[in-house]
């Protein structure tokens, strides 16, 4: 794994390297890395990604949404028939490591151990699924549910695995914190109404525009970040089962109520089996909770003789 700073003319960021390299070190405890091949910092965060991003041929984007952009973001992509990955770091996300307030060098070694997280799933499970699955190639629509399933599974297992305790300076940090989940929380229950409420704004302009592609697409990207949530939360839940109570009595209220028990349950076993997985198929139970996410929002995707159809009845049912 090797460090690199792009931009950041006339900043003496380069005497951070030995520091920085030292707590990646450490943050790396009982992670699989062989295939993390950079760090990069850039100055320029998402121009740098896209770009390389776009000379792999991949997919162009980072997590984008109310709360702000990506503090990290891990790429994979094949190089001579192998997994390799690299994982850009926000500069700020970079600064908080090393920052004089004790809660952001908290927050940048939480962002920066959930990362590396992600990078030991995706080389597990390059051992049992394709790497058009891992490099995220979309397909047919039972190979995108899948995706998304994926994606949930991801953050769960990227936080399950994020418990650490380091030592800095002669201080022992551990993380993550329960203070980080019950802030989680809020911004979980806020994304089941955002969804609700954007899917209908979708549906409502379909009714005019009457491209069902689009708000296939639309229904895809507004879901996504309760999806993510979804993972991030039961993740941390494995870890810190005091604020079930204030999660349920959240959840309770929402016409999400119904999904997540069947969520939290594929999660488990996919965890129970993980990571000796038999093939991307493990994703089956999880892909028909996303596949009941968009039924309950008003979307009823099936496939046909015909290829995918998407009924979408006035009476969302």
């Amino acid at each position: 794994m090797e460090i690199k700073f792009i931009g950041f003319v006339g900043k003496p960021i380069e005497k951070l390297r030995g520091p920085f390299e030292d707590l990646m070190s450490k943050l790396a405890q009982g992670l699989e890395l062989d295939s993390l091949k950079y760090i990069i910092i850039s100055e320029d965060f998402k121009t740098e990604l896209f770009k390389f991003q776009k000379s792999k041929g991949l997919r162009e984007g980072c997590t984008e949404n109310e709360v702000g952009v990506a503090g990290g973001k891990v790429v994979a992509y094949i190089e001579a028939g192998e997994l390799e990955h690299i994982i850009f770091l926000h500069p700020n996300v970079f600064g908080l490591l090393f920052s004089n307030e004790s809660n952001d060098v908290l927050n940048g070694i939480q962002i920066m151990r959930h990362e590396l997280c992600h990078v030991h799933d995706d080389y597990l499970k390059s051992k049992v699924l394709s790497f058009d699955f891992i490099t995220n190639q979309e397909k047919d629509f039972e190979w995108a549910l899948k995706l998304h399933a994926d994606s949930i599974w991801s953050e769960f297992i990227a936080n399950k695995l994020s418990k650490i305790t380091v030592e800095i300076e002669g201080t022992k940090i551990s993380t993550p914190t329960l203070v980080s989940f019950t802030q989680d929380i809020p911004l979980f229950i806020d994304s089941i109404f955002k969804m609700k409420a954007d899917t209908k704004n979708y549906i409502d302009a379909y009714r005019t525009h009457r491209d069902i592609t689009r708000l296939y697409l639309e229904i895809q990207k507004c879901s996504t970040f309760f999806f993510t949530m979804a993972g991030r939360i039961y993740g941390l839940l494995s870890l810190y089962e005091e604020p079930l109570e204030i999660l349920d009595e959240g959840i309770k209220k929402t016409y999400a109520f119904e999904i997540w028990k069947p969520l939290c349950q594929s999660l488990d076993a996919l965890n129970s089996r993980y990571p000796n997985w038999s093939g991307v198929q493990e994703f089956d139970e999880l892909s028909q909770v996303v596949l009941k996410t968009w039924n309950i929002l008003g979307i009823y995707p099936r496939v046909t003789e015909s290829g995918l159809y998407i009924d979408v009845p006035y009476n969302g049912k």
